[in-house]
């Protein structure tokens, strides 16, 4: 049995001039062609609109993310002990050190009901196909430069890969 999984924007589709869901194809088609051991898919992936280890890398971690200047703020209050910050960026240009994500457990809430797992990620944007391969285009509102780096470097674009599918087999619920 697959794990299901759910990409969503809050776009709508007939506002292609934006980061709407087809522009994160590559990441569903990567994650919908993944395989069980067995050929079976690992997962039924559905897009619509409305974690760091990498064995395959030389250093055994992912280390790159497809990012750019200007990053949203994301954190973990101090009273949430079963979440942390999972990966952290550092600028270029100011040095200063920001966080890309967040994790947190499974817990109970207030009333015991049982919580799932949750992810936070500073920018949903880094897994738009333009930040996969610059060829497929962007927005056009987008005046920044595109970089380099997903081409440039080879471990670049499988240790996104492989960031997304730990990821998504993090959160799936275990029986």
């Amino acid at each position: 049995m697959s794990i299901r999984i759910l990409l969503q924007t809050t776009l709508l589709s007939t506002e292609e001039d934006d980061w709407t869901i087809a522009r994160f194809s590559m990441l569903r088609d990567y994650l919908a062609n993944l395989k069980e051991v067995s050929g079976s898919s690992l997962y039924q992936v559905t897009a619509r609109d409305k974690l760091l280890k990498n064995p395959e890398s030389p250093t055994g971690t992912i280390q790159y993310f497809p990012a750019h200047p200007h990053e949203g703020g994301i954190g973990v209050p101090d009273y949430a002990k079963h979440a942390r910050v999972i990966a952290t960026g550092k600028s270029l240009v100011t040095e200063r050190t920001f966080n890309l994500a967040i994790a947190a457990e499974r817990c109970s809430d207030e009333r015991g009901n049982q919580l799932g797992r949750v992810f936070a990620q500073s920018t949903f944007h880094h897994f738009v196909d333009y930040n996969w391969d610059i060829s497929t285009g962007c927005p056009s509102f987008v005046d920044e430069p595109p970089g380099e780096g997903m081409q440039k470097e080879p471990q670049a674009v499988a240790d996104i890969q492989c960031y997304v599918k730990n990821l998504a087999l993090w959160l799936a619920p275990t029986s």
